[in-house]
């Protein structure tokens, strides 16, 4: 190693810094983003269910009711799936 080489081991271990720093943080704003669209979709769902459960109790017509029993089980089921894999993560 000489002494011509010095500026050049420096540049490239502020470049490697840097790409390291920006690949983390890209990492961890992923991890951001994937977290709020969890907890967007969580919202959603539960108001979901909120409106189909009323719907529910103030239909009368034994179909309707039918159909939206089945639309309540398809919500119930990604919850308890958002659920599972919060769980998962957290474990």
């Amino acid at each position: 190693m000489t002494t011509g080489d010095t500026p050049l081991i420096v540049a490239s271990l502020a470049f490697l810094t840097t790409a390291i720093g920006w690949l983390i943080r890209e990492l961890w704003l992923r991890r951001e983003h994937k977290r709020q669209a969890a907890h967007d979709a969580g919202t959603i769902l539960k108001e979901r269910k909120a409106h189909l459960e009323d719907m529910i109790a103030k239909t009368e017509d034994v179909n309707s009711k039918q159909t939206l029993i089945a639309q309540l089980d398809e919500v119930n089921a990604l919850l308890v799936g958002l659920y599972t894999e919060r769980l998962r993560h957290t474990l």
